[in-house]
């Protein structure tokens, strides 16, 4: 399975994207914002492609997602990502959300209020049961992050 997610644009506090799953639009991205050198908890990861998998490890964030939705397993984390560590796809509406992780949403407004996407559960549990039958099939899930140069002008 891949994942690509184009970031189209960016302020001072975000970065918005777009997440396609095998070629097929799936929805909305928020991210920490950009910087040169890296604040823990509020800079996002670099581009780059990264294989993706279920983080096996409970954590306090496992058991409250555990508790909560049913269908939840496993968070899926990013594997391998220069200077950062647990890096998830997870639920959540707002920048303050982040903390170097990618939200997902079926909305965004990338001009009144670029710090946040909409209706973050629903979509996440979308793409995460798609994610996660893949994984527990044995296939391999990778995710494919761009800076599109052209649309993220400072």
């Amino acid at each position: 399975m891949e994942l690509l997610l184009p970031r189209f644009t960016r302020d001072r506090d975000t970065t918005l994207g777009l997440l396609f799953l095998d070629n097929v639009w799936e929805c909305f991205t928020l991210e920490d914002e950009y910087r040169v050198t890296k604040v823990a908890g509020k800079t996002r990861i670099p581009a780059g492609k990264y294989e993706v998998n279920f983080r096996l490890v409970v954590t306090p964030l496992t058991e409250k997602y555990r508790a909560k939705y049913s269908w939840f397993e496993w968070h899926l984390e990013l594997q391998d990502v220069p200077g950062f560590k647990n890096v998830y796809i997870h639920i959540g509406n707002w920048h303050t959300n982040t903390r170097a992780c990618i939200l997902v949403g079926s909305s965004c407004d990338s001009k009144g209020a670029p710090d946040s996407v909409g209706n973050s559960t629903a979509t996440y549990k979308l793409l995460y049961l798609k994610v996660a039958t893949a994984l527990r099939t044995g296939e391999r899930v990778f995710i494919d992050i761009k800076d599109e140069p052209d649309l993220m002008a400072a």
